[in-house]
């Protein structure tokens, strides 16, 4: 028998063998898992019920809003961003699949502000759809960068 073959019989040397193959999957999996493309926005709601069906409680109480009457009212505030590790461009996103932020049927959007942005040349913009939709507007959005949308 020469040495190499000895080495190779050998337990211990074996069990070397496997922890070092194992070990080697591991990394090559985590790092492949860390180093993938990602373009993805993530978003963050907060919302304040400002009036909540209080206006019945006093019949001389009238609340409006741009001359229409409200009953309830809540301001709700997006932190979109984009969580990924690419920059995120106008043209990544699908037409029908654009940024939108769409509230529930009882509920009709009566203003839409952007209130703070990361990076201004990114030319974040919103624009009311219809009363149930915003659509975001954007240039670019680099990792880590995003606006925070307003909406009453």
């Amino acid at each position: 028998m020469t040495w190499l073959q000895e080495l190779l019989d050998n337990t211990l040397f074996q069990a070397f063998l496997a922890i070092i193959a194992i070990v080697g999957f591991a990394y090559g999996f985590i790092f492949q898992r860390i180093n993938k493309e990602k373009k993805e926005f993530s978003f963050c709601l907060k919302s304040n019920h400002l009036i909540r069906g209080k206006r019945s409680k006093f019949e001389k109480l009238s609340i409006t809003y741009d001359g229409q009457q409200i009953e309830d009212l809540c301001v709700s505030k997006f932190t979109v961003w984009n969580s990924g590790n690419r920059t995120l461009n106008r043209t990544d996103m699908v037409e029908s699949k654009e940024l939108t932020i769409s509230v529930a049927d009882e509920c009709k959007i009566l203003d839409v502000e952007l209130i703070a942005c990361s990076e201004e040349t990114n030319n974040f913009s919103v624009k009311i759809e219809n009363e149930k939709t915003v659509k975001v507007l954007f240039e670019y959005a680099d990792k880590k960068e995003g606006v925070v949308i307003q909406i009453i």
